[in-house]
Formats: structure tokens, sequence, C-alpha cells
């Protein structure tokens, strides 16, 4: 872990779907590699057995069966969360209970967000994801698209991640987590 490189966000601002998130000390960014294998060997390097909890936007149908399936088969608990019935914005909401489980929900964590969804993975202690309602227009609510948002709260020794829309990029807001000990500013 010695030649992991993180920037540390100097304006410490969190944006788009990472600014839901409260109570955290500093915000660091890493990019991934562009070769898929070395992100997700990277992915398992920095996520270790330290996920908690992971929320996963998941729109396409298809691809939601399947992760569906997979979830069963690996034994993986997990929730979902469908405000509009269906119809996007819809969440996984999964939380490893041993660490054999880690490598492949790492492995959906790395797919979904190449696939331009919402990804956050709370790191360390226990934090919880709950869900925010985004305004929308009255056109919006007439179509039953509600936009809702995966918030969180960090508690001390805490982190969430959140992967960038292409995958090419993790943002991390921490309060004091073990990973960014050594960064003492």
């Amino acid at each position: 872990m010695d030649n992991l490189s993180f920037i540390l966000n100097k304006d410490n601002n969190l944006e788009d779907n990472a600014n839901q998130t409260k109570n955290y000390r500093r915000i660091f960014e890493m990019v991934l590699p562009e070769e898929d294998d070395k992100s997700i060997s990277l992915l398992k390097t920095l996520f270790a057995n330290n996920i908690y909890q992971v929320a996963i936007q998941i729109s396409d149908n298809l691809f939601m069966e399947t992760v569906k399936e997979d979830l069963k088969k690996y034994k993986i608990e997990y929730t979902i969360f469908d405000p509009n019935k269906g119809k996007d914005n819809r969440y996984f909401i999964i939380k490893p209970s041993s660490s054999d489980q880690v490598s492949y929900i790492i492995d959906i964590i790395y797919t979904v967000s190449v696939v331009n969804e919402v990804c956050l993975v709370c790191l360390g202690k226990p934090t919880s994801i709950t869900f925010q309602k985004l305004p929308s227009s009255k056109l919006a609510k007439l179509l039953n698209k509600e936009s809702w948002i995966p918030c969180c709260e960090l508690v001390q020794n805490s982190c969430c991640a959140f992967l960038s829309l292409d995958g090419t990029q993790i943002t991390f807001a921490e309060n004091e987590y073990e990973l960014f000990k050594d960064f003492v500013f």
C-alpha cells in the first residue's frame, strides 16, 4: 500500500452524487490505471476486507437480474431500494458477511462504475447508507421518475469511496480512516 498515490482535494469539496456525505474530515482522490485488471487489483488492495456496505445504482434490467442471481449464488446479503418501482434509480445495498465475498463485490463495483452508474462504498467502521430524494420537475413527478441519491454520515475511523461515472477515478471522503493516517497536514 506504500506506492498508492492519493491526491488531497485542497478545496475539501465533494461534487455530484458524493455531496450528500456528512462528517468527513478530508477528501482524497485517486486515478485508476487504464487496464481493467490493474484497476480491479488496485480496488482489491484498497478495499481489502474493509467493506462494510455498498450502494450500487443499476438501471439496466438484464444486468440487474444477473447481479441478483450472482448475489444469491454467492450468498451475499443485499436489499434493493427501488422507489420508482423499476423505472430507473434502483440501488442494490450490499453487505459482505465474509472476506470470500469481497472479491466478487469488487468485480461488481468495477463493472457497474464503468457503465455509468452511482457507486458508494462504505469502509471501516459501520456507516449507514440512507437515501435522499432530489428535487424534481413537475414533468418528472408526472412520469413517476423521482431521483434519489445515497447519503451517509461518517463516524470516526470510517470512509466512503465514490467511483466516478466512467470508472477512472475514486473519491474518498474520510474521517480519520486508517488508510490515510500517514497523510498529516
